[in-house]
């Protein structure tokens, strides 16, 4: 237990999770976090990482995926026994993928399949909750899903979210501290930020709505207005 006053809370180890779409700049985001970062490369996609000095890169084998439910523990505690220390942050690629190993894993050691999912759910939990409690800058990457959903007035609207079962997503979503969605506008990799009615994202570290996929930690922000007026004025 640490006691501290409001002023002193540090409001850079913050935990950040981006889903988004393949393609939209959730791994590539990695190589901007400031320092040094130790990447846990859950989906094997890594390779966009290639050559960045900044990053070192744990990949699982057959053999881990094989056994996650037990090898995910003891990746845990080697980055707590030898790691915490030596990066300024860490990263998991990807959270979607982590539960679908986990699920298909456990549904096979299970004849009660509720029970499989049971155990995921709460295997997820504890994980994210104690990366949580190392207390640095995590930032951690999922899939995107689209749910529509039927109207009282037969319309239908289409809420985008972080790709996970629902009762996972809430419980993670509510350890991180920025839940971000990437996209591509405008030929630039953006983020949002705060949500739109239909992105469910949020933002409890700065006021931003959009960023570049490159400046999601460094604070700065960028609207598509504020494009189109610069650009509105390199033609004049």
């Amino acid at each position: 237990m640490q006691f501290m006053k409001a002023k002193d809370i540090n409001g850079t180890k913050a935990m950040y999770l981006v889903f988004g779409n393949p393609g939209t700049g959730k791994t590539t985001t990695a190589q901007y976090l400031p320092g040094k970062t130790l990447l846990i490369a859950i989906d094997g996609s890594d390779r966009v990482l290639k050559d960045q000095p900044n990053i070192d890169v744990v990949e699982l084998d057959k053999d881990d995926v094989a056994d996650i439910v037990h090898k995910f523990d003891k990746i845990l505690d080697a980055i707590e026994a030898k790691y915490l220390k030596t990066y300024n942050n860490i990263a998991f690629d990807n959270l979607s993928h982590l539960q679908d190993i986990v699920l298909s894993q456990l549904s096979l050691m299970n004849k009660d399949q509720r029970k499989a999912w049971g155990d995921m759910q709460n295997l997820i939990k504890k994980w994210i909750g104690r990366i949580r409690s190392w207390n640095m800058t995590i930032y951690a990457t999922a899939w995107e899903t689209a749910e529509t959903f039927e109207n009282a007035d037969g319309s239908s609207s289409t809420y985008y979210d972080v790709l996970m079962n629902a009762k996972v997503r809430a419980s993670v979503k509510g350890l991180f501290d920025v839940v971000g969605q990437t996209s591509i506008y405008q030929d630039e990799h953006i983020i949002r930020l705060t949500p739109n009615g239909q992105s469910q994202v949020k933002n409890q570290v700065d006021n931003r709505f959009y960023c570049l996929t490159k400046d999601l930690f460094n604070g700065k922000e960028w609207t598509p207005q504020l494009k189109n007026k610069e650009t509105k004025g390199d033609n004049n």
